[in-house]
């Protein structure tokens, strides 16, 4: 495994990021192969640990890993983020459809205000709630409410909206309508 990111490495040039997923999306690494990764692989910068509970892996991680890592990132659709930022992660990636939301939960607990960040935390916790279930379906309304994307088709398969599903979606968008821009 080691060889495989030493060669994407080398190859592109770039710094590499190893997401660590659970099943079914990966095969969710135990921490102690990602650090031993990270230090066999000088290419290895930064990991995005998903595996629950991430907000523990993440402080094991950077124990684990010291210096042979840049930054270590949250996922899970953000919905860990306070417990993650407090734990040391650098920031999270989750889905897009409110991105601006999650880079000022970020800007403000870097900057202190960590009331901030959870108060626009907690308001969007409803939506990651839901986003949790329906995936990409729920990230591609949202964005096509929103006016940012014409269709909301997604070709992975997942449980689609129904009629009361969208009624609470926006409802749930309509909280938010003060703190997200719409094209």
């Amino acid at each position: 495994m080691a060889a495989f990111y030493a060669r994407i490495a080398e190859c592109s040039g770039l710094p590499v990021m190893l997401q660590n997923a659970p099943p079914p999306m990966g095969v969710g690494l135990a921490l102690e192969r990602v650090a031993e990764l990270a230090r066999a692989v000088p290419g290895i910068r930064s990991v995005k640990e998903e595996a629950p509970p991430s907000g523990q892996r993440i402080t094991r991680l950077t124990e684990l890993a010291g210096d042979a890592l840049d930054a270590v990132y949250g996922g899970a659709g953000a919905r860990h983020l306070m417990d993650e930022l407090a734990r040391g992660a650098q920031g999270t990636m989750p889905a897009c459809e409110i991105t601006g939301l999650h880079v000022a939960m970020v800007a403000a607990w870097r900057e202190g205000r960590h009331d901030d960040a959870r108060l626009l935390y907690e308001r969007t916790l409803p939506l990651l709630t839901m986003q949790a279930v329906f995936r990409w379906r729920l990230t591609k309304a949202v964005l096509r409410r929103r006016g940012l994307i014409g269709s909301d088709f997604t070709r992975a398969p997942g449980p689609a909206l129904d009629t009361q599903d969208r009624r609470e979606l926006d409802l749930m968008l309509a909280r938010l309508a003060d703190l997200l821009p719409w094209a």
